[in-house]
């Protein structure tokens, strides 16, 4: 039979994982399967590094039964923008470690710590089985959290010391109480009697008791709530009962908010001397918080009638304007009432049910709730002010939960239920893209629903990458949900997906963070005195000497990790992957890792013709040691027979080449062919791509 030769070649790896294409048609440099490698933006891919605590690790015990962990960088702290601070809450507490440039993270621990249980209202339920949201603002911490009351977090450099300071967020009471009058009825009472609600509403719009009493000699009825005081001045400039028959007020109602109340413990009896029923949220907070436009947004409250609100302070000049969510002037003032585009507010999304999550964004604030996404941005195009501002709905898309949101250079990408968004600009606004769809949405959906919801991500913008870390099978306990098995890493740059699975067997991983620290980067030293005598060599039994290898680190991926000692004490640390050996904390308890992938399936002639493939010309460096076997009409297991013999390739003594051709003959026919490559323990692989010189047949 006739057979037509032919060479194609697979160019690079750059689009990493694809589920989502059909196999007769399978996009280049893509592969449908993909674990524990990392997919270059150059084209390349490489073994994942073993996982390992940091060098020179320090450990810190902490119970985290029961407990959440969550982990955040709060920068240009104390308003210095050499200061970072990784900030990491296990359950009831907040603990700190500077990120140093020349020491690991976890050698950095403060011995200071935050009890997080101080600021919970009355009868709230412990905090430890929430995360805290955190802002950063002015060189504070901004701390909210579902069951806390607001506080702020400051460090003093010259001591190393932090202070918090409770932040109760304040209103102008703009909505008073209900009496069940008209607008402009007039009840016909005297002060003692008329009812309660009322005499609050007539105090509320700038009335005070002593114009109530003189009003109560001289009439039959008491004010309405559309009466203004000041409007029954005479002359003299005083207030005057004769002028009463001269005003008409109308039926607009007078304005309100002359007292002051906490957003979520309304005392209106403090306020106003009236004995009048407290409004509260239990002991509900606020669970979002954003720092923006010089002010700070708080949201998240999870009580009705509370759900969709965004309090947002006064421009803050002082430590004293943190929860001033009002207007500095009286609305119901004669003289100096207006707003101003200082002033601090309350804004009401009422279609957005429970708001998630707050996002800073260029030119406005993201609002992601669970039924939607919006934009708040001034609407003359100045930026956002008290007095000038819109809201702009985005998307229906509802927000799963606030830990996978992570800032790209500004723009949030997040997990939703059924897939991964980026909010991107569009126009005047910004409209909210998947970034998904097209390349993992089936792997995406077989990740359960509850770990789409604990997902935890941050970026790396060094190299451009994202990592979210997630469970792949459901979680039965607080304690288990923040123990992750997998990274999902996205490279931002090209678009592309990978996967690496994690052990979680002795040590758990929990929360990633990037720092600019050093973790890597020493090496075994000579002792020398000052005069440059060797006291010790590096080959001494009993001493080893570290030094530290460079004074920049480029910033880098650390996890927040734990084990159980021999005493059965939980201990703490920070852990990268930083081993050229290729397995992962042999320090702890030693686990290997497979890394492997299988390329996009390769269909030749017009797909009902059989081909063979006769040589494989494999390109990798000069260091890498794998073995390829051949993967025939989409077979999904060896069981099929139609996978091809294991086959070893070790380019180790190439030295003095950069990249090394290696052809191998693989072996079968088909009318399609995938390339399996798979790591050999303890061993690096780097791979550019491959190139097969095949024959098909030219009939059926």
């Amino acid at each position: 039979m006739p057979r037509q030769l032919g060479t194609y070649a697979e160019y690079n790896f750059s689009k990493g994982l694809i589920t989502e294409a059909s196999p007769l048609g399978y996009p280049e440099n893509s592969c449908p399967v993909t674990f524990d490698c990392v997919h270059k933006a150059t084209g390349d891919v490489e073994r994942r590094l073993g996982l390992e605590m940091e060098v020179n690790n320090s450990i810190k015990q902490i119970d985290r039964t029961d407990s959440v962990i969550n982990s955040y960088l709060w920068k240009d702290v104390a308003g210095n923008g050499n200061i970072s601070i990784v900030v990491l809450q296990v359950g009831n507490n907040l603990y700190f470690y500077e990120a140093s440039a020349s020491l690991p993270l976890s050698s950095k621990a403060f011995s200071q710590s935050i009890d997080l249980t101080a600021f919970s209202p009355a009868g709230a339920k412990a905090p430890k089985n929430s995360p805290c949201q955190f802002a950063t603002g002015k060189g504070k911490l901004f701390v909210v959290h579902p069951n806390l009351e607001a506080f702020a977090v400051s460090y003093n450099p010259s001591n190393a010391t932090f202070s918090t300071s409770q932040i109760d967020i304040l209103i102008r009471d703009m909505e008073g109480v209900v009496d069940n009058l008209d607008i402009d009825e007039r009840p016909t009472a005297s002060l003692a009697g008329m009812t309660i609600p009322h005499h609050y509403n007539l105090l509320n719009q700038g009335w005070t008791n002593a114009n109530l009493t003189s009003w109560d000699t001289s009439q039959t009825t008491m004010p309405s709530n559309a009466d203004v005081m000041w409007a029954f001045k005479n002359a003299d400039n005083a207030f005057d009962t004769a002028t009463i028959p001269n005003v008409v007020n109308g039926n607009s109602p007078a304005a309100k908010g002359h007292f002051i109340l906490n957003a979520f413990s309304k005392d209106r009896s403090a306020a106003s001397g009236l004995s009048i029923n407290a409004e509260t949220t239990g002991t509900e907070r606020c669970s979002a918080v954003a720092f923006f436009a010089g002010r700070v947004f708080y949201s998240g409250i999870n009580y009705d009638g509370h759900n969709s609100k965004i309090f947002f302070s006064q421009i803050i000049e002082s430590n004293t304007q943190f929860g001033l969510c009002y207007q500095v002037n009286d609305p119901s003032a004669e003289d100096f009432f207006d707003l101003l585009p200082s002033d601090g507010g309350v804004i009401e999304i009422q279609e957005a049910g429970t708001i998630i999550k707050l996002a800073n964004v260029p030119g406005g604030l993201a609002v992601f709730a669970s039924n939607g996404v919006w934009f708040i941005t001034g609407s003359t195009g100045l930026g956002f002010t008290a007095n000038d501002y819109v809201v702009s709905p985005i998307s229906s898309l509802p927000a799963l939960s606030a830990s996978s949101f992570v800032d790209v250079a500004g723009i949030p990408i997040w997990w939703t239920l059924d897939g991964i968004y980026r909010l991107e600009p569009q126009g005047n606004g910004y409209v909210a893209n998947p970034i998904s769809y097209t390349t993992i949405r089936t792997f995406y959906n077989d990740i359960p629903v509850s770990e789409k919801k604990n997902a935890t991500g941050t970026y790396n913008a060094i190299g451009g990458l994202v990592q979210w870390m997630y469970r792949s099978t459901p979680s039965g306990s607080v304690t288990q949900a923040k123990e992750y098995d997998r990274i999902l890493v996205l490279d931002v740059i090209t678009g592309g997906f990978y996967v690496w699975t994690l052990p979680n067997q002795d040590v758990k991983l929990h929360s990633p963070v990037v720092i600019a620290s050093r973790g890597g980067g020493t090496e075994l030293s000579d002792v020398i005195d000052g005069s440059a005598n060797t006291i010790l060599t590096n080959a001494s039994d009993n001493v080893v000497a570290w030094t530290l290898a460079a004074s920049v680190v480029t910033p880098t991926f650390k996890y927040v990790a734990s084990y159980v000692d021999g005493s059965g004490n939980t201990q703490f640390s920070f852990a990268e992957a930083r081993l050229f050996t290729y397995v992962d904390f042999p320090s702890i308890s030693q686990t290997d890792y497979t890394s492997y992938l299988i390329s996009g399936m390769r269909l030749k002639g017009d797909a009902i013709r059989n081909f063979q493939s006769n040589y494989v010309e494999f390109y990798s460096d000069n260091n890498s040691t794998f073995q390829v076997q051949g993967v025939w009409d989409f077979a999904n297991a060896e069981e099929s027979i139609r996978w091809s013999r294991p086959q070893l390739i070790s380019t180790v003594d190439k030295t003095n080449f950069d990249y090394v051709p290696s052809k191998r003959k693989i072996r079968g026919r088909g009318k399609a062919l995938q390339l399996k490559i798979t790591s050999e323990q303890g061993k690096p692989f780097r791979i550019l791509g491959w190139s097969v010189f095949a024959s098909i047949n030219t009939t059926v």
